[in-house]
């Protein structure tokens, strides 16, 4: 659900529908922001001492977390209907130090990564808990 007028209208009568239903408006938070988003900021602010193998754990840190929270990503194979989801988790958990070294911004692959999961999140009411 990009993040369009057309979107937010969409999340908030998802929402709205929860709510009628006396269900909760989200099934469950990932925090994996908490840890990785003060990391991102040093390298962003030019850090040096920020590493490929910290900014490594914690990728694989945030991609572990989906894996264990969100049923959808437990499997091996994920439905279409699942592929942003599948793109944060699958990418996440396939870079390597190597490929964060030789990245030319690797702040910005993420971010591709993660915008993709919020659409995720907002159409199947995940809530991505924020620094």
């Amino acid at each position: 659900m990009p993040r369009t007028v057309e979107g937010i209208v969409e999340s908030f009568q998802l929402a709205e529908e929860r709510r009628h239903q006396r269900k909760p408006v989200w099934d469950g938070k990932l925090s994996f922001l908490k840890q990785l988003g003060p990391l991102a900021e040093r390298m962003d602010a030019g850090d040096t001492t920020v590493t490929a193998q910290m900014l490594l754990e914690a990728f694989h840190a945030a991609a572990k977390e989906v894996r264990e929270k969100v049923p959808q990503a437990k499997g091996a194979f994920f439905p279409m209907a699942d592929e942003d989801l599948e793109y944060f988790v699958v990418s996440l958990e396939e870079w390597t130090v190597e490929f964060i070294e030789a990245c030319p911004d690797i702040l910005e692959e993420f971010n591709n990564a993660l915008d993709r999961l919020y659409d995720w999140c907002d159409r199947n009411r995940w809530w991505i808990e924020q620094p």
